[in-house]
């Protein structure tokens, strides 16, 4: 290699690593609850039944789809899988939602939809076509949705 391909490789390998820790920021946030106003998230209490799945997006097959995957056996469980972009996850404050974005009904615009955590029980909650939302998150309360 010459002297060009390397600074290349150590330059791609420098980026490399920041995405990963872009990444994995993005999955340690969207496993808390708050809001976009900068300031910061709020975690939710722990359940008594066990450890907090953590939800994520990932590219898999061709599609971005939201899964989950527990921190202790690193088991996961893909949770969309409907053919659209499915993005931004977060967790309902007591668990039982996790809400999330999507264009799969109106390309190129992104919905909020909301589901269990099995992946049953799809429900979409905004229908505006001519409006693109991003990163739903649910009030503490779980009374509103930002």
């Amino acid at each position: 290699m010459n002297t060009h391909q390397n600074l290349h490789w150590s330059i791609l390998s420098r980026g490399l690593r920041r995405a990963m820790l872009f990444g994995l920021a993005a999955i340690l946030l969207a496993s808390c609850s708050g809001d976009d106003d900068g300031g910061g998230a709020v975690p939710t209490e722990p359940v008594d039944d066990g450890p907090w799945d953590i939800v994520y997006e990932a590219r898999a097959g061709g599609t971005t789809d939201v899964w989950t995957i527990n921190p202790e056996t690193a088991e996961s469980m893909r949770v969309t899988n409907d053919g659209g972009v499915s993005s931004h996850p977060a967790w309902s404050p007591d668990r039982s939602r996790i809400i999330y974005v999507s264009d799969k009904d109106v390309k190129p615009k992104r919905n909020v939809y909301t589901v269990n955590p099995d992946g049953t029980d799809v429900q979409r909650l905004t229908t505006d076509a001519n409006v693109d939302h991003w990163s739903p998150k649910y009030s503490p309360d779980s009374a509103l949705i930002t």
